[in-house]
Parts: structure tokens; sequence; C-alpha cells
């Protein structure tokens, strides 16, 4: 989160098994596909009024099954996220002793569990940074907020919009190749930055996998041979980069899971057989990748994800991507106050 202008690390709490089962369901969507037909007048209003976890309806239905003691776990997906923002919102706060009430939320680009998550959020009266207005991302990609937290694609000045757009100029093509791995799953997506700048509008996922038969617990309590599952490990590793047209020039990390040896080493040699020669130009933050390779600046992997989306909240907070002015313009206005003699707020 952001404490005072800083950037720290606060709470961390874990999924429970309905969170898991919801992820599971969630990633087996399909990807929603633009539709320009008109809608009917009858599917506009029955999708207004209809009890569906993501409208007011549905809201409005979640409060009065509290109000009449259903527990949260009964009856709706977006209690159980909730659930766990709510919890994550206690623990924050106790830590440090003042309310939270404004948030950044980075998902797999995923639009069904992003949807989710904001309903979550107005259930819980947490406004959000994301999706709140036209100028900025509607969903937020964990890829991305990775790609930010290692201190990648930042403006040097970000509260001159205008700086970052020259400084953004550049053709060059930003490919990423993000790994997240925890005990329960295994994501892996590819990202495109335009201009290979961070935080921005459109910096969705090319391509990703989200598999939760291959995360860390599930391979440690396997009976019998893990052979075949680590097998299965490093195919999924390697299936996004294979197929993938361009060069990578990024590979990231992230997870509670990934420094466990096994599975750095599993990384190390799927990487290793579709890239025998590593791009001169490569960056990542896997310990001891190769020695062509630059290794960024030592991030907690655990919290990487949430250190680019707190990035990104201060960037909203300071900066507003739909007006800008010159940095001279407060200069003009502190000399106006200086020798303008009658007494005027020029602000």
């Amino acid at each position: 989160m952001v404490l005072n202008g800083t950037v720290v690390e606060v709470a961390h709490v874990q999924g429970n098994p309905e969170y898991l089962d919801l992820m599971m369901r969630l990633s087996g969507d399909p990807q929603p596909h633009l539709n320009r037909t008109k809608k009917s007048l009858y599917d506009l209003i029955f999708s207004r009024f209809s009890l569906s976890d993501t409208t007011s309806w549905g809201a409005w239905w979640r409060r009065l099954n509290k109000v009449l003691g259903r527990p949260i776990k009964a009856y709706s997906d977006v209690e159980i996220i909730s659930e766990l923002l709510q919890q994550l919102q206690m623990a924050t706060e106790k830590e440090i002793s003042q309310a939270v009430d404004r948030v950044a939320v980075a998902t797999p680009d995923i639009s069904s569990i992003s949807q989710i998550v904001n309903a979550a959020l107005s259930d819980l009266n947490l406004h959000t940074w994301v999706g709140d207005s036209v100028w900025y991302p509607e969903r937020f990609s964990e890829a991305d907020a990775v790609y930010a937290a290692n201190g990648y694609g930042l403006c040097s000045n970000y509260q001159d919009l205008w700086e970052c757009t020259d400084e953004f100029d550049s053709p060059a093509g930003t490919h990423v190749f993000f790994i997240f791995y925890s005990r329960h799953a295994l994501y892996t997506s590819i990202i495109a930055p335009i201009s290979g700048e961070a935080l921005t509008r459109f910096n969705w996922d090319e391509a990703q996998i989200l598999d939760f038969e291959l995360g860390l617990d599930h391979l440690l309590q396997t009976n019998g041979s893990q052979d075949a599952l680590w097998s299965s490990l490093r195919s999924q590793l390697s299936d996004l980069p294979r197929e993938y047209p361009f060069s990578l020039t990024h590979i990231l990390v992230a997870g509670e899971s990934v420094m466990y040896p096994r599975f750095l080493a599993t990384l190390r040699d799927a990487l290793a057989e579709i890239m025998p020669m590593s791009p001169l130009n490569l960056r990542t933050n896997i310990p001891g990748y190769t020695k062509s390779a630059t290794v960024s600046k030592s991030v907690d992997l655990t919290f990487a994800a949430s250190r680019g989306a707190a990035l990104y909240a201060r960037r909203r907070q300071e900066v507003q991507a739909h007006c800008t002015e010159s940095s001279k313009c407060e200069a003009i206005r502190e000399r106006e106050r200086v020798h303008i003699p009658w007494k005027i707020d020029l602000r």
C-alpha cells in the first residue's frame, strides 16, 4: 500500500477453498468478445434488475441476506471475494492504525474476475482506482503490476504527462513473459506494453495459462512418483513462449512459491529449452538465470503485484490523465500571489 507517499508491504491473506473453487470456475469461462449488436429493451431492463452478483439489485439482495443472518459462503461469488478483501482491509487498518477507503486491485486478465472484485469492493464501500474512468484501465493486469513493481516502464517524472509521452514514444517492442507460482496454482501470461510503458490504459494479456493442478501443494502431496507432474509443469512453463511470435524482452516471476528450488530449476530448464541463447537485452528477476541477462532489483515476490498496484494508486492520486498544465503555471500563480496587492486566492 501507499503510506505517507511510500510503497510498503503490510498484510497478506491466504485464499480459502471457496476462493480456489471460484477461481477455477471463472478461469474456465471463455474470454468475452466485443458485441456491437444493439440490445433489445427487454435485455436492457432485465440486465439492470437482475439478481446477478454484479448488478445493483444483486448488491441489494446480498445486503438483505446479511441482515437476515445468512452465512456469507452460502449464496454468492461476490461474498467469497468480499470476505477475503474485508480480512485484508482489517489487517491493514490494524497495522497502520488508520482507515483504508480506496484501493487498486491487480488480477489475472479475465473480465469476469474483475467484475466480481469490483462488486465486492462496492459492498465494502471501498472505492477503486481501476475502471472508474474512461481515461484509465478497465482492468488492471497482474502482469502489468509486476512489470511496474520491478521498476520497468515507469516515467522518470510521472507528474508531467507530456514528459511521459516523450519518454515512451519509441516504437521498440516490449514483450513480457510473466510467471506467477503459488501453493495452489500456476499462472503464466505474456503482455506487450505499448512503447514499453507500464500502468497504462491499454496493457492487457496477449495470452495466458491458469492451471490449478500444478500448484506446489498439489505437487508435494501427490502420492507416488511426482516426475510426471513436474514434467507437466515444465511443459506449461514453455508453452506460451514457444508459441509467441516475438522475442521476449522481459521474464518476470512472482508468487509465494517461486523460490522453491525444484520449481526454479524446472523454470530454468524450460527457458533454456526454448531460448538456448539468452537475448543480450533480456531483463529478468529470476535469481541466477543467466550471466548475460540483466537481473532487476530485489522485490518481495509475494507482494510484487501488490507493490505494482500501489504504484499505480499513487500515480492516480497525484496526476490526472485527462488534464495537465505546464509546470511553470504554479510558479506564475505564486508570483501573482506575491505581487497582487489585494487578497485573492488564485488556486
